[in-house]
């Protein structure tokens, strides 16, 4: 698997993470919000207690609805720590997952959602205007090709080495970078 990909994976994997624990410090000060309002609660649960008491009116309705608004929060905070055990258990992206969100150049796409354009860098065919590996604008499929002007000629790529004609940046078998080559547009 190529450098970029695994460095661009690399990135997934530490974005998904640092997401991961924003999500779980978020889950955690709902946890505390909650447990601040279960103190509160239980203060308004003595302080109406001790008052119905000094009053000789002390009734179990006041208290069984305080308790019940006691109990949810209690509820709230296992929904929170389910919450927390799944988050935990969550997996990174896959390698080849995320290398399969965006097209290598081998892959075959439906022509309809191709630009026309290629990146200069990886060679990828683009769906947009920019490489989304290395944000720069692509260029005319074909890669090399540029069209010189009104007499009609165009200037390829070729292999330094082999004079073969390239379509990509640098020549598959050798890896060398091609050079500029002339050729009228009849051949």
């Amino acid at each position: 698997m190529p450098l970029q990909d695994r460095v661009a994976h690399a990135a997934a994997v530490v974005k998904w993470k640092a997401d991961q624990q924003m999500r779980l410090l978020k889950s955690q000060n709902q946890v505390r919000e909650i447990e601040g309002q279960i103190r509160s609660q239980k203060a308004i649960l003595a302080d109406k207690a001790l008052s119905l008491y000094d009053l000789q009116k002390l009734t179990e309705e006041e208290l069984i609805n305080i308790c019940s608004a006691i109990a949810q929060l209690h509820a709230q905070i296992k929904e929170q720590q389910t919450l927390q055990e799944m988050i935990k258990r969550e997996q990174a992206p896959e390698l080849s997952a995320y290398s399969s969100s965006y097209p290598s150049p081998a892959t075959a796409i439906p022509a309809a959602t191709l630009s026309g354009l290629v990146c200069p860098q990886c060679s990828r065919p683009l769906v947009g205007r920019f490489c989304p590996e290395h944000g720069v604008e692509g260029i005319p499929a074909g890669g090399n090709t540029v069209p010189t002007g009104p007499n009609s000629t165009e200037i390829l790529l070729e292999c330094p080495q082999c004079k073969k004609p390239l379509s990509v940046r640098f020549c598959p078998e050798h890896g060398l970078e091609g050079v500029p080559r002339k050729l009228s547009k009849g051949g």
